[in-house]
């Protein structure tokens, strides 16, 4: 046995949630989740997995109050059929025990990442045909970021079970031994409900798939629900324990992954190119995974005294100091030459529009995220005009707290 938690209030919940990624773990992903279910208001019981992430005891004790019973299982989150496998068998076995004394639940919500969500999902659906299942997808899956198709392969043998499901319940079967593929497929097939997060997404998920006439029934069942804004009281729950703000200067913020496809060093060059005394006057504030990292890259660029490189903070603190820039940056992800459509919205920028603070959208050509209506707009790999966007919120910003009267 695996559980390593087991928190039972004797409590009935109509509702079941299958989130292998949840608090108290500060993840995107279990954010995400648990801001849909606080919007959504029931009381539910909840199967997840212990995370390698840091702790969020404050988000959890919000959520914990709409919790009866919490089931904590601990098996590696590797993606691997195996473990996706043992996720299945365990949470079946939790779900079995709470069933039998408090019969069985009329809604089950499931939502990747990470993929294994939707598998106990779809196990207990099977058990319980009547259950309304919510499926919802943060990102594709089948697709990863670089446009690649993600494989991992699924024993022959529980392929076969799965599509001999698929058979009984008269829908087409594929024989694909990628785990990846079912990970979509069995939701698209059995799902009440499906929650596509952007419209990009759900296109570029159905124009995958290979199978055209479920295509119309997928549709017919889907919608479109971009990640919840937080309510405005969230804000000023946790303050922020942050000091570096200098109210005599403008204070940029970033919150996010830098890597080779999401990032913002054409920031960082169009501020070098900036006049002196704008650069004097600005500090740009970082809040990214590997800080010690990070700082050295800083450290070896000529803005190294205008850029403040930190953690990630607590979902409430973020959400709070998010309250006290001047302006905050999200970016879309750089998906040229990988896809035809870029099918990622941020969930950051659901976060920045509830904060009341000015926002800069970097985008891509054509994004979910063009659309999103903000203050300032540049796009990715056009240098000229993220330089002179930057320019324009300094500008703004030094006008707006009266910073320099002899400079505007």
């Amino acid at each position: 046995m695996v559980v390593v938690k087991r928190e039972i209030n004797n409590k009935k919940s109509k509702k079941l949630v299958c989130a292998f990624n949840f608090l108290p773990y500060n993840d995107t992903s279990s954010n995400v989740a648990a801001k849909r279910l606080l919007e959504h208001g029931k009381e539910f019981d909840v199967i997840h997995n212990k995370m390698d992430y840091p702790i969020d005891d404050y988000f959890y004790k919000i959520v914990k109050k709409l919790i009866n019973n919490d089931i904590l299982l601990d098996i590696s989150y590797l993606w691997k059929w195996e473990n996706t496998k043992t996720f299945m068998k365990e949470g079946m076995e939790e779900i079995n025990k709470i069933c039998k004394k408090n019969g069985e639940y009329e809604e089950v919500y499931s939502r990747s990442m990470m993929p294994m969500s939707h598998f106990l999902a779809f196990a207990y659906k099977v058990k319980n045909p009547k259950v309304k299942w919510t499926a919802e997808f943060s990102d594709p899956l089948m697709i990863n970021s670089r446009g690649e198709t993600t494989y991992i392969q699924i024993d022959k043998e529980d392929m076969d079970k799965i599509n001999r499901i698929i058979e009984e319940n008269k829908y087409p079967v594929v024989n694909n031994d990628n785990f990846i593929f079912y990970s979509e497929y069995i939701p698209f097939l059995f799902a009440d409900k499906i929650i596509f997060t952007n419209q990009n997404e759900m296109d570029l998920m159905l124009n995958t798939l290979q199978v055209e006439e479920v295509k119309k029934n997928i549709r017919k069942k889907s919608v479109i629900s971009p990640h919840p804004i937080p309510n405005s009281d969230w804000y000023y729950l946790k303050e922020a324990n942050y000091d570096k703000i200098d109210n005599k200067k403008v204070n940029i913020a970033y919150f996010g992954k830098f890597f080779d496809l999401r990032h913002i060093y054409d920031v960082f060059s169009s501020f070098y190119a900036l006049d002196k005394n704008l650069q004097e006057k600005t500090i740009i504030h970082l809040f990214v995974q590997n800080p010690n990292e990070f700082q050295n890259i800083i450290n070896c660029t000529p803005i190294k005294d205008n850029v403040i490189v930190n953690p990630f903070l607590s979902f409430f603190e973020f959400l709070n100091l998010t309250t006290k820039f001047d302006c905050l940056i999200v970016n879309d992800l750089r998906s040229k030459g990988n896809f035809k459509i870029n099918p990622f919205v941020p969930s950051k920028i659901s976060d920045y529009l509830g904060s009341g603070t000015d926002i800069w959208r970097i985008c891509e050509y054509g994004s979910q995220m063009v659309g999103i209506d903000t203050k300032y707009l540049s796009y990715i790999d056009n240098i000229f005009n993220i330089q002179e966007t930057l320019k324009k919120i300094i500008e703004d910003k030094i006008q707006n707290k009266n910073l320099n009267k002899n400079y505007i």
